[in-house]
């Protein structure tokens, strides 16, 4: 994960709760109090107690990462199951302990937790929505050693066939427009 694309500490996000990671610390600090007037110093609570920052060095957390970029609220994500761009919200966790992301559209997305029965949100959420593909389909004639030759029809296919022919085949494929 590239540290580097993380959002710059907003002091009204930490305020509002969005957790924070430091250039030092990459576990989550949460906002206590600061800055103070003359250092820009940051009060956060960390795991094992309070830690004070330059507002500086602090970066503000993401919800989660897609595709090696960090997601926050208010990101526009493009969703493959829904067939539109959503809008990320927040987060919520269910009963059983699964993380999920939610979205302007009362839809979610399944994120990480011991449910093992979701598909990995990289399959479903893209920042870009994706190239459109378009369906081919031709006849391959195909000969001894592997040779073949594609043809648009079945009747160029049989036209064109030539001596030592094993096999005239449809084939469909699909391909970026």
């Amino acid at each position: 994960m590239n540290y580097e694309l993380l959002r710059p500490f907003d002091l009204e996000m930490a305020k509002d709760g969005n957790p924070m990671v430091s250039d030092y610390e990459k576990n989550e600090l949460v906002y206590v109090a600061g800055p103070h007037v003359d250092t820009e110093e940051i009060v956060v609570e960390y795991v094992a107690g309070y830690l004070i920052y330059y507002a500086k060095d602090l970066r503000m957390s993401p919800l989660c990462w897609l595709h090696e970029k960090p997601v926050y609220k208010g990101d526009k994500l493009w969703s493959l199951s829904y067939k539109q761009w959503v809008v990320v919200t927040g987060t919520h966790m269910d009963s059983d302990g699964d993380l999920f992301l939610d979205f302007d559209n009362d839809g979610d997305y399944w994120i990480s937790g011991p449910s093992e029965l979701f598909d990995p949100i990289e399959t479903r959420l893209f920042w870009d929505k994706p190239k459109p593909k378009v369906e081919k389909g031709g006849w391959l004639n195909i000969y001894g050693m592997g040779d073949c030759a594609l043809h648009p029809t079945l009747d160029a296919a049989e036209k064109a066939k030539g001596r030592g022919c094993v096999a005239t085949i449809e084939v469909e494929w699909e391909q970026d427009e």
